[in-house]
């Protein structure tokens, strides 16, 4: 306990609360999926071995080293496996994907294929349901420790949010703790993490899972398994598709939709730049090929106005390069790309045909959108500008008149385009 109370004040008040439940309770089960806080409050409850017993619910496809670690530590604490069954789940509810099209979630047999589902309803079903089912039929006191946490912001705390009889007490002793608490705990108590965690640092669940993909995780998720696991890969990966082709369908509706809803060329009118002269020439040239307004256009670029001011936060003098566009575009479900004049691609390292003469670069951008980047030159200077190019008009948003500018003549260096 000193030892404790030294290295992490949280892991002494954690266990504190542990020998509280040991005290009240003859029963204790410790919700255990082979995660960090699984190990984590193993490890707590180490003191007490013998008097709990570990419960897992088995989908039947949780990774094989993960069900050897799992299954090991069941031999020192005990195990209580309930099961379910994936595939039974999945024809009759579809694939768990991270987004779901109203079509393919449909019932009464109605849905386009392929059939899908909310990844929390097919956890709920699989990995939840069993566990609550048998806590529901309970009698007698109990107790179940697991190791939701705040941080993680699942509705609830997670099982501390399940509608248990009276009789059963659901603790979350790791609640207030951080992921960096959990490491660190681990770390200091030489508690060794499933062997993934050097790739994907989190838990992986069951392996044939499509929306898994689909996380944040999902592309270092993709690469261990290529490496560990590649037969498994191969299986999970028509699924995966399958949920990206048909998400990918709706999105690009949705896209044609916003693109349908932009005013008419002749009727588009130029967005000016801020009074102040802020740098944001791209901000306000984008915003008029997209059609939107200007705070809505800084947001979408990660420069959110501040509402006093009108000024987009966070936004440098010397203004957003367009090159920096990409990204934020693709997000926002606008493909582009970027071209450049031969000047420009001689200037950044005269890379041989990679950039295209003023004439073929105009010819490429007719009866497109685009901001397009020139090099105005000033007594004092020179300074880089930004253009709205839009079918076969060139805007000038500078304030405090906007105008329409010839496009003969103008030296265009670079241009992103829709």
């Amino acid at each position: 306990m000193d030892t404790l109370v030294a290295h992490n004040q949280r892991a002494a008040e954690a266990r504190d609360m542990l020998a509280h439940i040991f005290a009240r309770h003859d029963r204790v089960f410790l919700a255990f999926s082979g995660g960090k806080e699984s190990l984590a409050l193993a490890r707590l409850c180490d003191p007490w071995a013998g008097r709990f017993r570990l419960l897992w619910a088995n989908t039947g496809y949780a990774f094989p080293h993960v069900e050897a670690l799992i299954r090991s530590y069941g031999e020192r604490y005990g195990l209580d496996e309930r099961r379910s069954d994936l595939i039974a789940n999945w024809k009759a509810n579809g694939l768990p994907s991270n987004v779901v099209p109203i079509p393919n979630a449909l019932g009464g047999g109605l849905h386009a294929e392929p059939k899908l589902q909310a990844w929390p309803a097919c956890c709920g079903a699989l990995r939840s349901a069993p566990m609550l089912d048998m806590l529901q039929a309970e009698t007698a006191p109990v107790a179940v420790i697991h190791g939701q946490r705040h941080e993680d912001r699942t509705p609830g705390l997670g099982m501390s949010g399940w509608p248990v009889p009276e009789c059963v007490e659901v603790v979350a002793p790791l609640a207030d703790w951080s992921r960096a608490d959990v490491l660190a705990f681990l770390e200091h108590e030489g508690v060794d993490l499933p062997a993934h965690y050097a790739d994907v640092p989190d838990s992986l669940d069951c392996w044939l899972c499509p929306s898994a993909f689909g996380e944040a995780k999902g592309p270092a998720r993709a690469a261990y398994m290529r490496k560990a696991y590649p037969e498994m890969l191969e299986v999970v990966m028509p699924g995966v598709r399958r949920t990206r082709e048909a998400v990918a369908a709706v999105v690009g509706t949705i896209g044609m939709s916003v693109e349908s809803a932009q005013p008419p060329r002749d009727e588009l009118r130029p967005v000016a730049q801020h009074p102040d002269r802020l740098g944001d020439c791209v901000i306000a040239a984008l915003a008029t090929i997209l059609g939107r307004t200007y705070p809505e256009t800084a947001t979408l670029l990660g420069f959110p106005c501040d509402p006093a001011t009108g000024h987009p936060v966070g936004l440098h003098k010397a203004g957003v390069p367009i090159t920096m566009l990409a990204a934020p575009l693709l997000a926002a479900g606008i493909p582009s790309t970027i071209i450049v004049s031969d000047e420009f691609a001689a200037r950044v390292g005269d890379v041989p045909g990679v950039g295209l003469a003023r004439d073929r670069l105009h010819q490429m951008l007719r009866g497109r959108r685009a901001v397009v980047m020139i090099e105005e030159r000033h007594d004092d200077g020179f300074e880089m500008h930004a253009l709205g190019w839009v079918g076969d008009r060139l805007y000038d948003c500078r304030p405090p008149a906007p105008n329409e500018r010839p496009i003969d003549g103008v030296e265009i260096l670079a241009a992103v385009v829709m």
